[in-house]
């Protein structure tokens, strides 16, 4: 589904991760963080985004899908 989503919005280039989140430590390392169906599962969703936002490089991109 990743890769779909990727190709819609022209993203050709990419390495996907398929890892905890919370297990990288990289600030400002990814160009584009990708969340499917999961936000809605955590108990402080605010802390999830605000991890994922560190990741990214200046510029980058955050993608989060939830149902419905």
């Amino acid at each position: 589904m990743a890769d779909k989503t990727l190709r819609h919005h022209e993203v050709l280039k990419y390495t996907l991760y398929h890892k905890d989140l919370f297990l990288y430590d990289n600030p400002g390392y990814f160009d584009f963080v990708y969340n499917i169906g999961t936000i809605e599962h955590f108990k402080n969703p605010e802390k999830f985004i605000h991890h994922s936002d560190s990741l990214l490089k200046k510029g980058g991109y955050m993608l989060i899908e939830v149902p419905h």
